[in-house]
């Protein structure tokens, strides 16, 4: 983790500003206005060290205010000498003052002379909040190992929920080489003329049950074997229910999948999302491995990986809850480990049991700032940030989420609503 210095109010830049998204945008598709918010971008000013800056030591090395630049006279150099993978110290700016939820984009131009070792030059936002606590560091590895000319690397991001400060550094963790930093700019982005909302568009089995067991009317498998369907299912006189069945001996992955998903593409926005299933056996038990059943939203393509989901998430041992809503926006194609787009909130006080062999209903409330989440009509927990904004997908089903199937896996849905 980097520094974090409590800055003077004078230091304080007021802009309504920053933060997370993190999409990386080529160049010519970001529009911004022309003003820059960073305050001595070009690190022209100053007398011993560029002014609004603040260089700060560590592991005995120092940033230096370079000679070598991409305008002007001056830039920030970061060195480690030798070949050995090591910590440089910090070149920080000011404190920014910030809003929530908005727009900026951040540029910067940089050049390296023998970067190598195990993570190359980054740049580092930090988020705070109104009391100055540190709410979140991400780190943005824009620059590429090896010896390089003065390149530009711009990135999009959008203010978290509790921001009220960011700030920026800039160094190298665990590498060596030489790194010049030049020309920051941080700008608003450009609004565009408002485009209409996702919303919701009701399709008709959606409204009510499945009528004597059908879904293929307006469902699709979305279980990668391809094998695994629901079938159609009655008990106590009743025919409108679907069963999922995930046999015993299944797997995570390929084979522990039993799902459908909506004809029609991404198309579902904003609107109230509602289900009711539950484990056909009263009494559920699975000793090896841990399972999911419930409903989601998901976007299948698009530049961002998007979903919001509900659902039961059963794993021995270990937890044994609902999952009470999960929420996700990154970039496609990230792996994020550190799950920084990816964001969960459980209800530890439902049990397995509370799902075998009795309905239960779940509800999602989707807003355009928020996610609500219901337990048989009562408010569980809301979720304010990572809040999807593209057109998406509603998925319902079942699966392994990791070991074997000690029994078999049977999900029994009654009906799914939108409204």
């Amino acid at each position: 983790m980097g520094p974090f210095l409590k800055s003077p109010l004078n230091r304080i830049i007021n802009l309504s500003v920053i933060f997370c998204f993190l999409i990386i945008y080529p160049v010519s598709v970001i529009a911004y206005s022309d003003t820059n918010f960073a305050a001595n971008p070009g690190f022209e000013s100053g007398t011993a060290a560029p002014l609004n800056w603040t260089f700060v030591s560590q592991d005995g090395n120092t940033p230096a205010w370079s000679n070598i630049s991409h305008s002007g006279l001056k830039s920030i150099e970061i060195n480690i000498p030798g070949t050995m993978g090591l910590n440089s110290g910090f070149s920080e700016s000011d404190m920014i003052s910030a809003q929530p939820f908005t727009e900026y984009t951040f540029s910067a131009w940089g050049k390296t002379r023998g970067v190598n070792g195990a993570n190359i030059p980054t740049i580092t936002f930090g988020e705070l909040d109104a009391d100055m606590n540190l709410l979140r560091l991400t780190n943005l590895p824009l620059f590429s190992r090896g010896t390089n000319d003065w390149e530009q690397k711009i990135v999009g991001f959008k203010t978290g929920a509790n921001t009220s400060y960011i700030y920026f550094y800039v160094n190298i963790q665990g590498g060596y080489g030489t790194f010049w930093i030049d020309d920051v700019e941080l700008n608003l982005k450009d609004t565009p003329a408002p485009t209409p909302a996702p919303t919701v568009t009701p399709i008709p089995i959606l409204s009510g049950e499945f009528t004597n067991g059908n879904w293929q009317t307006n469902w699709v498998i979305d279980s990668p074997a391809g094998n695994l369907v629901p079938a159609a299912y009655a008990e106590n006189g009743k025919t409108d229910l679907i069963l999922f069945t995930v046999p015993k001996g299944s797997q995570a992955g390929k084979d522990g999948t039993n799902k459908i998903m909506t004809k029609g593409g991404d198309k579902f926005g904003y609107g109230t999302y509602e289900a009711r299933f539950k484990f056909a056996d009263t009494n559920f038990q699975n000793s090896n491995t841990g399972i999911y059943a419930g409903m989601g939203l998901w976007n299948f393509d698009g530049p961002t990986q998007q979903e919001v989901m509900m659902g039961f998430y059963y794993n021995p041992g270990a937890h044994d809850y609902i999952e009470v809503l999960t929420t996700k926006n990154r970039p496609r194609g990230s792996t994020d480990t550190s799950n920084l787009y990816h964001s969960k909130i459980v209800d530890p006080n439902v049990v397995v049991k509370d799902f075998s062999g009795v309905f239960r209903t779940i509800k999602i409330v989707y807003e355009p700032d928020k996610v609500s989440g219901y337990l048989d009509g009562n408010l569980i927990l809301t979720k304010t940030d990572l809040i999807p904004t593209e057109p998406m997908t509603l998925v319902i089903g079942g699966r392994v989420t990791g070991g074997t199937l000690s029994s078999d896996l049977k999900v029994v849905w009654d009906y799914v609503k939108i409204t």
